[in-house]
């Protein structure tokens, strides 16, 4: 299915191309979904690692060691997967960066191109899909070579955890706060960018030299799904932004419409759907969804992707505040294995992507919010009195 931009723009440059539907699910549209833009997706990493790291323990990794919760957390979301031993000392090289940071953006679904763009990584190279998703997301600019074996410094590492966070807009101090890294430097944006984030906590040096080793990059890819950050573009941390820069334009009337194309799915999808809507309209007066012919979608499918659910915004070509359309899909991998009450956590992930719609942002802080990625999805299905409270003062 290829999504309607309805005269308008996608937000951002980020392209999500999303397959691998599962037969067990009665689809609106059979197919293939692809868009350019940032979608504003629910992530599955928690901010903690469980108790034991889940079973992924390390005998190389007591737990008195310095980088023992980053390292418990990467091997509990299995964005490392090592087993018996995790080698913290080791030097990390670039392929082995690449396939870190394409597991830490969530394993987006991705096709790696039939031809190798790079002379030195061929199509059977164990990085070859995370190497080549850096390079079509930008993440990685390289042309000709990648070096897949050269080992990561620091400083290219600030910068690649920089672009991966979407290269949010960011003015880096005029004087280095570390005499080892000079306002002049290549990578200096992208360290300052991480020491005002809190992703590295040096004083007085850096070292942009030293090579990363895997303790530490455990460490770092660990602060930076804490801090908020995830794929695609920039996730506010919480407290920070209540409302998104876009949003479904007011209509002309005391009450606005919202059309969603009308979709038909089993008996334990479609209740929910229905319900989420159907609460929304009783909960909100000023703004209402309506099963009507449009461009605006929703999409249940399984995904090798880790979110939950997420939403591809359109935005007029003029302003680039107002929607013009979007699709929201839901991911039935990640719901079905999270949930202990399915009912709730589908309804939940909907009504949290049908809010994006209206203009509210992720994690806008404070406990109860349908917006807050740590609610509990299977017990809060609906808005709260703050979401709409928040919604009606935008129409």
């Amino acid at each position: 299915m290829q999504p309607s931009a309805s005269g308008g723009k996608v937000i951002g440059s980020v392209k999500r191309v999303i397959a691998g539907v599962s037969a067990g699910v009665v689809l609106a549209g059979a197919g293939l979904f692809s868009g350019t833009g940032v979608a504003h997706a629910e992530p599955v990493y928690p901010l903690e690692p469980p108790a034991g790291c889940g079973g992924h323990t390390f005998t190389d990794v007591p737990t008195t060691h310095t980088h023992y919760t980053g390292i418990c957390w990467v091997a509990a979301n299995r964005i490392t997967t090592n087993t018996g031993t995790y080698a913290p000392s080791d030097v990390v090289n670039r392929g082995s960066m690449a396939t870190f940071m394409y597991r830490l953006a969530g394993t987006p679904p991705f096709q790696a191109p039939a031809k190798s763009p790079f002379s030195d990584v061929s199509t059977t190279y164990a990085h070859y899909v995370g190497i080549t998703w850096l390079k079509q997301m930008g993440i990685t600019t390289e042309v000709g070579t990648y070096s897949p074996t050269n080992a990561v410094n620091r400083g290219s590492m600030a910068t690649f955890l920089y672009r991966l966070a979407g290269s949010p807009q960011y003015i880096p101090p005029a004087k280095s706060p570390y005499t080892d890294v000079a306002t002049s430097n290549i990578h200096y944006k992208g360290i300052m960018w991480m020491k005002a984030k809190g992703l590295t906590t040096e004083t007085g040096t850096y070292s942009p030299n030293n090579n990363v080793n895997r303790g530490s990059m455990a460490t770092f890819m660990y602060r930076f799904n804490k801090a908020g950050f995830a794929w695609p573009g920039i996730v506010p941390p919480a407290s920070s932004i209540v409302y998104l820069g876009y949003g479904w334009p007011k209509g002309s009337g005391n009450t606005t419409t919202i059309s969603i194309n009308p979709y038909s799915y089993n008996s334990v999808w479609q209740p929910p759907l229905d319900a989420a809507i159907n609460h929304w309209n009783g909960q909100i007066a000023r703004v209402g969804y309506a099963k009507a012919s449009s461009s605006n979608t929703v999409t249940v499918g399984s995904y090798a992707d880790t979110a939950y659910g997420w939403n591809q915004p359109y935005v007029k070509s003029s302003d680039s505040t107002s929607l013009t359309s979007f699709q929201i899909t839901l991911n039935v991998t990640t719901i079905v294995r999270d949930a202990t009450n399915l009912t709730n956590f589908i309804e939940s992930v909907f009504t949290h992507e049908l809010a994006h719609a209206t203009w509210l942002g992720d994690n806008p802080g404070g406990s109860l919010s349908i917006m807050n990625y740590e609610r509990n999805r299977n017990a809060m299905p609906w808005l709260q009195s703050a979401d709409v409270t928040r919604i009606n003062a935008k129409y």
